[in-house]
């Protein structure tokens, strides 16, 4: 019995292979998988590079939020934060194989914020970290990005949160 539910678990977890899928992010190019993950709300883009900018550079970005392209020097170390964090030192980040979870204070419970503080806690650091910032959004309390990859989530799920960290942590291009 315990071979089958790791077994589910393991096909819920890992990516299947072929097929497409795409997303339009509202107003940037179309999103497109070059795989299908096993959440159908997983929208993966084009690589925009890893060029380093001098900070305060302003930098525009395909995607919104950013999942990947010129950065600043720093990345941001893995942590619960309450402030805006400039995207540059995020995008960094996410080249180092972090998780930028966005999250819009007023549409979440205070359990939600604990979790959330408690992923971040758990992924401290400058590669494969978790960090967690806050953003204004009507539509999608709950933002994930990493490299070239994001899910928007409608409200808060804590499997769907788990399953995009677990495919996504570490793979950065410069912790890969």
């Amino acid at each position: 019995m315990l071979r089958r539910i790791v077994l589910a678990a393991l096909v819920l977890a890992v990516p299947a292979c072929g097929g497409s899928g795409g997303g339009n992010d509202g107003g940037s190019p179309a999103a497109t998988n070059a795989s299908t993950y096993s959440d159908p709300g997983i929208e993966t883009f084009p690589d925009e590079g890893r060029t380093h900018v001098p900070v305060g550079t302003d930098i525009q970005y395909n995607t919104d939020p950013p999942t990947s392209g010129p950065h600043y020097p720093d990345p941001e170390a893995g942590g619960f934060y309450t402030t805006v964090i400039a995207s540059g030192f995020l995008v960094h980040s996410m080249e180092h194989g972090g998780i930028i979870i966005y999250y819009d204070a007023s549409q979440l419970t205070a359990s939600n914020l604990d979790a959330l503080r408690a992923l971040a806690d758990a992924h401290p650091g400058d590669f494969s970290q978790v960090v967690v910032v806050p953003r204004t959004d009507a539509t999608y309390p709950i933002i994930l990005t990493a490299w070239t990859h994001r899910l928007r989530l409608t409200s808060y799920d804590q499997s769907r949160i788990d399953g995009f960290i677990a495919l996504f942590i570490g793979k950065g291009p410069e912790n890969s």
